[in-house]
C-alpha cells in the first residue's frame, strides 16, 4: 500500500501507526487494538488467487504481551482498506457497548466474523506474533 489512502477516513480515536506498500496498521489510541492489511508473500498465495491477496488480522498490546488473530483474506488493496473501515467501525461500537474488561480479541473477531463482511479464508486460525 502506499502512504495512507487520501481518501480513509479514520475513525475518532484511531491512527495510523505503519503504512508502506506491503502493510498498513490502524490502532485505537485508547485500548492498543490494531487492525493490519499485509500483502501475502507469493509463498503464500492461493492456487486459485491471480496475484498476492491481502491478509488481514486485528491484534491488542498489552504492555509487552501481543496477541494478534487473523480475520480473513482479500485479494485487492481496495477490498482490503474496506475491510479495515469496517473494523475499526465494529471495534468502536463494541467499545462503546461494553466495559473495558468485557473487550477482547476474541469478541472482536467472534463479532467480525459474525458480520460476515470479510471472506475468511482462515477462520478461526491464529496468528504467531
Amino acid at each position: 500500500m502506499n502512504p495512507l489512502p487520501e481518501d480513509l477516513q479514520l475513525p475518532s480515536g484511531w491512527i495510523c501507526k505503519r503504512a508502506c506498500a506491503d502493510e498498513l496498521v490502524l490502532g485505537r489510541c485508547a485500548d492498543g487494538f490494531e487492525v493490519i492489511a499485509a500483502r501475502t508473500s507469493d509463498a503464500d498465495r492461493l492456487p486459485f488467487e491471480p496475484s498476492r491477496g491481502w491478509d488481514l488480522s486485528c491484534r491488542i498490546r498489552a504492555g509487552e504481551s501481543v496477541s494478534q488473530r487473523s480475520i480473513g483474506r482479500v485479494s485487492t488493496q481496495r477490498a482490503a482498506l474496506a475491510a479495515l473501515r469496517s473494523c475499526m467501525k465494529r471495534v468502536t461500537e463494541l467499545a462503546d457497548a461494553r466495559s473495558a474488561d468485557e473487550l477482547s480479541l476474541a469478541v472482536v473477531v467472534q463479532d467480525i466474523h459474525n458480520q460476515c463482511e470479510i471472506p475468511s479464508m482462515t477462520h478461526g486460525r491464529a496468528v504467531s506474533g
